[in-house]
């Protein structure tokens, strides 16, 4: 995919407000939704009612979606696949003596949510163009994991 170098700069100047904005705090740690999870003008993490934090992968989505150039569509996201939930059970196990308690409550609830693998974050960024559908995403993200195997 290429992005436009006046695109690119915009881009890269919400991802330095994010920085500024959330570097102290910190962004917390959860399943919740990328979508609208930024403030479109400051960059603020915005933790409401429904949303407690990102994953590493939901993460970039997040930052792209608020920056005007979402990468995926979410709604052809699979909800409750193969394996994610026992991935989230054991993120939450991992996470249980790190964080807080009402946190880890927040984290138990989310499990079972649409999980963003981060090879098929990684696909999004690269097929064009954006936002593209799980189907396109799971395929070249399948390709990506078969060529890190190999080299890995």
């Amino acid at each position: 995919m290429t992005v436009p170098p006046a695109r690119q700069r915009s881009i890269a100047a919400f991802c330095r407000r994010v920085w500024r904005k959330n570097s102290k705090k910190g962004i917390p740690y959860a399943f919740s939704n990328p979508g609208q999870s930024f403030d479109d003008e400051t960059g603020r993490f915005l933790i409401g009612p429904s949303r407690f934090g990102l994953t590493c992968a939901s993460f970039v989505l997040a930052v792209f979606d608020a920056a005007g150039f979402p990468l995926a569509e979410y709604g052809s996201w699979p909800v409750d696949r193969t394996g994610d939930r026992e991935w989230q059970e054991k993120i939450v196990d991992l996470l249980q003596s790190r964080a807080e308690p009402e946190h880890i409550t927040h984290l138990r609830n989310e499990i079972g949510a649409v999980r963003y693998r981060p090879e098929e974050v990684a696909a999004s960024t690269a097929l064009a163009p954006p936002p593209v559908n799980f189907i396109q995403a799971e395929k070249l993200g399948t390709q990506i994991l078969g060529r890190l195997k190999e080299r890995f």
